[in-house]
Formats: structure tokens, C-alpha cells, sequence
């Protein structure tokens, strides 16, 4: 979905004079900031007041991609995350991983991997 397909389903589809009276601003900001080269700015407070996450906002228009956010949400919670919290996540995939499904002769020759 493009942004402007994104834009008409966030306001469902007003006008861009609907879309300026809502966000208090002028009908020719909305359409020079919400158009084919939409302003971060913009998008952001058009997000903010339809009530959408302004980082959908920012992907549809395509300032952020989706692995962005998503790498810099795991980031973020390895950050905020206890010492206890890594350890026990660490301990569980430990436990988890410590046997490994036996892989098929074609994904191990997919790998590059020698037959056993």
C-alpha cells in the first residue's frame, strides 16, 4: 500500500480540507505535506490526530522501513531489559536450542554444508 492509499484509509477518506480543519492547520500544508513527497513532520502530526501510530505514518511514507523500527525496538528492549531478564531469556534458549532439529540433506547441501 502506497501513502497515499494509506493516507485515504487513516481518514477514510476525507478531503484534504477535512484532514486541515481536523488537524488545525491549512488545506495547503495538507496538500503539499501529504502528497506524492510527504513531509515527516506532517505525517507525523496527521498520525497523531486520526489517532494512527506515527511510526505506521512514517513507513507508509517511506522515511522508515519496518526492519528499521523492528531492529531498533529489540534494541531498545536489550536496553531496558534486567540483568535477571537476559540471563533467564540466555538460560531458555540454552535449553532450548541445545538440541538441534536434525536438518534434511537438501538444506544441509543448501548451507554448503558436508553430508554427515
Amino acid at each position: 500500500m502506497g501513502f497515499r492509499e494509506w493516507k485515504q484509509a487513516v481518514s477514510h477518506g476525507d478531503s484534504d480540507r477535512a484532514i486541515a480543519a481536523r488537524m488545525g492547520t491549512n488545506q495547503m500544508r495538507v496538500s503539499r505535506h501529504l502528497s506524492d513527497t510527504p513531509v515527516a513532520e506532517t505525517v507525523i502530526a496527521f498520525s497523531r490526530t486520526y489517532g494512527v501510530s506515527p511510526v505506521e505514518g512514517l513507513i507508509a511514507a517511506g522515511f522508515l522501513t519496518r526492519a528499521e523500527v523492528q531492529r531498533a525496538s529489540v534494541r531498545e528492549a536489550l536496553q531496558d531489559a534486567t540483568a535477571e531478564e537476559l540471563s533467564a531469556e540466555v538460560g531458555r534458549r540454552l535449553t532450548t536450542d541445545a538440541a538441534p532439529a536434525p536438518r534434511s540433506r537438501r538444506e544441509r547441501l543448501s548451507k554448503g554444508l558436508r553430508e554427515e
